[in-house]
């Protein structure tokens, strides 16, 4: 008659996922077929700020089955462990096996959105405006793909460079005559940055206007020369 009790011979990340993956598998192996797999049998163990949540197992049954683990967030390690109490058995009732916790660990670095660019300073063209910026201090563990300029007080117009280093922004569609300020704000794969960076203002005005401020200046006088 058998009354082995059943083992965990090892625990193992499924597969070569990504640092950045949201989602991981871990593969539970026993030494003989077991039934009553379920998740509250595993217990996942994160450090740093990494964390996820166990949400399937593959199967109920077998002596191999893969431990999902979705949501994952932060920067860190996480590994799986079984629990020392659990309902797992062999097919005629031996068990449960004994707790496991020296299996192995994925490494997280999962994205965030970036740092708020900084210094924003916009410069007024003819309906148009210029703004320039530092970098974020935090790229949010992913390299920025665009920074973008959204005007205030007008229409909502938008101009945009391409990252990763910072760059100068151009916004078009500018009325003249018009005090603008602009947001300011970094891309990365994770998303936006929030909040954004807030320029001074601006008022664009065209050549015309600059013409014509130059026309109304009080004309000058000679004296009349000395004879």
């Amino acid at each position: 008659m058998d009354t082995l009790i059943p083992t965990v011979s090892s625990i193992a990340v499924s597969g070569s996922p990504a640092p950045g993956d949201a989602s991981v598998a871990f593969t539970a192996t026993f030494n003989k077929p077991v039934i009553n797999i379920s998740t509250d049998d595993f217990t996942l163990i994160g450090t740093g700020t990494a964390s996820g949540t166990i949400s399937s197992v593959s199967a109920s049954t077998g002596s191999s089955v893969n431990v999902n683990v979705s949501g994952i967030t932060g920067t860190g390690t996480i590994k799986i462990n079984l629990n020392g109490s659990t309902n797992i058995a062999d097919s005629v009732g031996n068990g449960p096996p004994a707790s496991f916790n020296s299996g192995g660990t994925h490494t997280v670095a999962v994205p965030v959105a970036p740092g708020a660019p900084t210094g924003a300073t916009a410069t007024a063209g003819n309906a148009q405006a210029s703004i320039t910026f530092a970098a974020p201090a935090s790229n949010g563990g992913s390299a920025i793909s665009t920074y973008n300029a959204v005007a205030s007080g007008g229409g909502g117009q938008t101009g945009y460079c391409t990252g990763p280093t910072a760059c100068t922004i151009t916004v078009p569609g500018l009325t003249n005559g018009i005090s603008y300020s602009f947001n300011v704000t970094a891309t990365n794969s994770a998303g936006l940055t929030s909040p954004a960076a807030t320029s001074n203002n601006v008022t664009p005005q065209g050549h015309a206007d600059h013409y014509l401020c130059q026309s109304r200046r009080p004309a000058t006088t000679s004296a009349p020369h000395p004879r």
